[in-house]
């Protein structure tokens, strides 16, 4: 098992992409990550994503992907079904492209920062 999984840590982002696409799979077991942006990244590189259940998983990914347990067991299942399924990631690209472009993060913040104001008016 050791010579098939890789714990990179942190990497440049130019280094991102070789990456992303040396892989069979991305995992994330996070339960805390607010934004998901590797989320996006992953299905743009037409990975199967394996994903701990949160409420930013499920925004992020969107039915694409496969949400877990937060333990080893769901994620090696996930992982299993994920690696196992034929074909390419649904409509991954289109929704990571559709739902992440510049224009879209940026209503997203202004919202964001317009709901922040008005309780802070209240």
């Amino acid at each position: 098992m050791n010579d098939r999984v890789h714990f990179a840590g942190g990497l440049a982002a130019d280094r991102l992409p070789d990456v992303y696409a040396s892989a069979d799979a991305f995992v994330f077991p996070s339960t805390s990550e607010t934004q998901g942006l590797v989320l996006a990244e992953a299905l743009a590189a037409r990975l199967p994503v394996v994903a701990v259940e949160s409420a930013a998983s499920r925004e992020v990914l969107g039915g694409s992907g496969y949400l877990t347990v937060a333990n080893a067991e769901g994620l090696a299942a996930g992982l299993q079904a994920a690696l196992g399924r034929n074909g390419s990631i649904q409509s991954a690209v289109h929704l990571a492209s559709s739902r992440y472009t510049v224009a879209e993060q940026t209503a997203r913040i202004l919202d964001l920062y317009e709901e922040v104001l008005t309780v802070g008016a209240a």
